[in-house]
């Protein structure tokens, strides 16, 4: 961990690709890096509750400074999931950033996802939150 120690406040992009973040604890390592405002997510599995939960918690949020993320992962394969996720880290991100009292925290301004893996009404509520040109399915 020294080496993140030495790191944590100056790295604003990280990408997070290849294998698997299966769980909480595994994600845990990343949760240091402070200054990220751009992350990319390219896993064949991704823990994204976990990843979203700790993204928003109250006490010491997985990068506090995210303003933009990049989505490739398909969840469909194991939870059926189709974007409700990824509105529950905009939604919460929002009303995060706007409440007093708690550690700063940045609100999403821009997402890009696989169109094939988002559902309609996902990709919809995204760009009602964010702006059509804020949303971006490839």
């Amino acid at each position: 961990m020294p080496f993140f120690n030495n790191i944590k406040n100056i790295v604003t992009y990280l990408n997070i690709s290849g294998g698997s973040i299966r769980d909480t604890p595994s994600l845990e390592l990343y949760a240091i890096l402070h200054s990220v405002e751009h992350v990319c997510i390219n896993c064949g599995i991704f823990d994204t509750e976990g990843f979203i939960d700790m993204s928003c918690r109250n006490a010491n949020p997985m990068c506090p400074q995210m303003r933009m993320l990049e989505f490739y992962v398909d969840e469909r394969i194991f939870q059926g999931e189709r974007g409700g996720a990824l509105v529950r880290l905009v939604e919460e991100r929002k009303e995060r950033s706007e409440r007093a009292g708690l550690l700063p925290i940045s609100p999403m301004e821009e997402i890009v996802v696989q169109s094939r893996t988002v559902a309609g009404w996902a990709l919809a509520l995204l760009r009602n939150l964010l702006g059509e040109g804020n949303v971006t399915a490839v």
